[in-house]
């Protein structure tokens, strides 16, 4: 199998192989894509730092890869569709510069680390606002319903056993609907608020 090696990066890229021969329209027509992960989802009660009450819905599993996880993520202090701002904002990122915007995902032994992940959006963004450094804290604390395992197997029961400790503001990231009027995302103008106010 042909493949190269890059010299910056160092990784190993495989030539593709796409001689499956000719394709059956029938067979095209059967496959269906499966989303995987409904099975890992969960809400969970956002419980006030401040007051101590619960006042709304939000999750705070794991979720996404690691390279794409939102800071909220990271730091397991709940999270909503604005986790999806971020994960398109990284993705967006990668396209047009052709390189990627966190490069520091990984600890010495090559798996996904927070802390090395945080360090580096710290870098790249700036410290986090106080206020969500309150939230992770807490949150951190606050246990799942029953145990997920990461890893080898290793049940945990809460955000800080997940990430290893708590470590941004996600109200400050603008909505979908906002990020249509951006002109890279409204292609050219063609979509417009008529459009998706009949979308709504």
């Amino acid at each position: 199998m042909h493949y190269k090696t890059d010299p910056v990066t160092n990784r190993t890229t495989y030539q593709s192989y796409d001689g499956f021969g000719p394709m059956d329209v029938e067979d095209i027509a059967n496959v269906l894509p499966k989303t995987t992960d409904f099975g890992s989802a969960w809400k969970f009660d956002d419980v006030d730092p401040e007051t101590k009450s619960q006042h709304q819905s939000v999750v705070t599993y794991p979720i996404q890869p690691g390279y794409y996880r939102a800071p909220e993520v990271v730091l397991g202090y709940g999270w909503d569709f604005s986790a999806d701002i971020w994960n398109f904002g990284v993705l967006v990122w990668n396209i047009i510069e052709g390189t990627e915007l966190f490069t520091q995902v990984q600890g010495a032994n090559g798996r996904y680390d927070p802390k090395s992940h945080l360090a580096e959006m710290i870098a790249l963004l700036g410290p986090p606002p106080k206020e969500v450094i309150g939230r992770a804290e807490y949150m951190s604390q606050v246990d799942y319903p029953s145990p997920i395992s990461i890893g080898a197997g290793k049940p945990c029961k809460n955000a800080r056993e997940v990430f290893g400790g708590p470590y941004f503001d996600k109200e400050e990231r603008k909505s979908a609907r906002e990020l249509t009027a951006h002109p890279f995302l409204n292609f050219g103008g063609h979509i417009t608020k008529d459009f998706l106010e009949g979308q709504s």
